[in-house]
């Protein structure tokens, strides 16, 4: 009888353990032929709706596997073994980066503790792993230091990874690979390319709200009096509770939870005296760069080296003088993360112009001469709307023939010389139908909704164990072919 799949599954995103019920539900429902661990950062006794029958529950801090006061030995032994310097793995995590947070602190404590916090995690990443003999393992994406450490313990162990995300369709989920990019696991039917393909255009060519517009309109609510002040206890408390467990990862509740509403509200607000609201987009030529969300780990984590900031400057520097750079803010948070200074040095540089956070992205592609993106979904809707795309970043859009990919900012020049010149020339169009049609091939479209929270239904969890389970397998055939 063939031995089961030992699959592991991560649980614990959000503040309390009801947030992330989807993730209990997608380990109750994989196939049989699964052994099944759920390791969770809460304890099996604050989580409901686990069947035992079907599902092994593991602790992350339990004595088994987590351990503190490593000595230093120890913890330079890890961080050689697993090849990435711990303090890169804090930068990783945004947080972690923050002056106010970071003040409490003198730099040497600070990074001392931060090592050992990373050390520990890593250690008890290995222990989980190497004891249950781990063969394929599904993470989120998060910049936290559970989840980072994680994928990277388990990629440094040979484990197949399927990290699932929320895809960027809206109300569609992903599964990404260990880099944080699309995990094209299965082969687009040659007949369907066209279909999805057109799929992309027809979407694209009339629509007015952005991807993920739910998670705006969550955000953005208007909500009632009671509802605010209801909402800040059950924040604050949340934030209390996550602040005593693990006070490294979560600031105390009132660090957190002012800023959170008031320290971003008011940014939002300042944010408005920098957007430039009546620009022709129909008469003028310009480029587009959408910033991206920084809070993201396809940025903070995948491109923890690249600075949205100092790329704008550049294609600044890059353009022709009679051609201009679009920027719009990022629409979740409404431009609220983005610090002032910033949008302030943009305002004054004669070549950049920084649009509202809910203009139409799609006016804007379609009367561009072109899009620069770092890893956005922007690159998507520039490929369907048949526009020329220059990529920083490292990511699905690196496909040959999709886009034009900058490397060196000595390449940037050129590439726009060429964008404005040739466009038709800078791009093969059967290499973008087939990038879309394989997106849309590994999309799961769901019935619930994807916003500031997650809410599945039934249906969205079995079709998100089956894709888990189905792409597992083929991971794990293909390694055996490879041995």
């Amino acid at each position: 009888m063939k031995e089961k799949i030992k699959y592991a599954i991560f649980h614990g995103t959000g503040f309390v353990p009801q947030e992330d019920k989807y993730t209990i539900s997608i380990a109750n429902k994989m196939p049989q032929d699964f052994e099944v661990h759920l390791i969770s950062y809460y304890k099996k006794e604050e989580i409901q709706g686990i069947d035992d029958e079907q599902v092994i529950s593991h602790w992350i801090y339990s004595e088994e596997y987590y351990q503190k006061d490593l000595k230093k030995e120890q913890m330079e032994e890890l961080e050689n073994w697993l090849g990435i310097p711990f303090l890169l793995i804090a930068k990783y995590v945004h947080r972690y980066s923050d002056r106010r947070y970071r003040d409490k602190m003198n730099n040497i404590e600070f990074e001392s503790r931060i090592y050992q916090y990373i050390a520990e995690h890593v250690n008890a990443w290995k222990n989980f792993f190497e004891k249950n003999k781990i063969e394929a393992f599904t993470g989120f994406l998060e910049p936290k230091v559970v989840e980072t450490t994680g994928n990277a313990v388990a990629q440094r162990l040979g484990i197949k990874i399927s990290n699932l995300v929320c895809g960027r369709i809206t109300n569609t989920m992903m599964i990404y690979n260990s880099d944080w990019s699309p995990l094209f696991w299965k082969k687009t039917p040659p007949d369907k390319i066209e279909q999805y393909y057109n799929y992309f255009v027809n979407r694209y060519s009339n629509r007015k709200e952005p991807e993920a517009d739910q998670v705006l309109k969550d955000f953005s609510q208007k909500k009632s009096g009671l509802r605010v002040i209801r909402n800040l206890i059950k924040e604050y408390a949340n934030h209390d509770r996550a602040h005593k467990t693990d006070n490294l990862r979560y600031a105390t509740a009132w660090d957190r939870v002012p800023r959170r509403i008031f320290d971003k509200r008011i940014r939002m607000l300042l944010s408005q005296f920098f957007y430039t609201r009546k620009f022709e987009f129909e008469k003028e030529r310009y480029f587009f760069f959408p910033l991206h969300f920084v809070e993201e780990s396809t940025l903070s984590i995948k491109e923890t080296f690249l600075n949205q900031y100092n790329i704008i400057e550049a294609i600044a520097w890059s353009l022709p003088e009679n051609v201009k750079l679009i920027v719009k803010p990022h629409p979740h948070w409404c431009g609220s993360d983005i610090e002032l200074t910033n949008l302030a040095k943009a305002k004054k540089n004669k070549k950049i112009v920084v649009v509202p956070h809910d203009e139409n992205p799609y006016r804007i592609i379609r009367n561009s001469i072109g899009v620069i993106i770092i890893n956005s979904t922007s690159g998507m809707e520039a490929i369907a709307l048949g526009k020329p795309l220059i990529v920083f970043g490292h990511d699905m859009y690196e496909r040959p023939g999709a886009s034009i990919v900058i490397r060196d900012n000595k390449e940037l020049p050129s590439a726009i010389n060429n964008c404005i010149k040739n466009p038709g020339k800078t791009y093969d169009l059967q290499a973008r139908k087939e990038l879309l049609s394989d997106y849309y091939n590994h999309s799961i479209f769901l019935e619930g909704k994807i916003g500031a929270t997650i809410e599945l239904t039934e249906n969205d969890t079995t079709k998100v164990a089956k894709e888990l389970s189905e792409c597992t397998r083929v991971q794990i055939t293909k390694n055996e072919k490879n041995s």
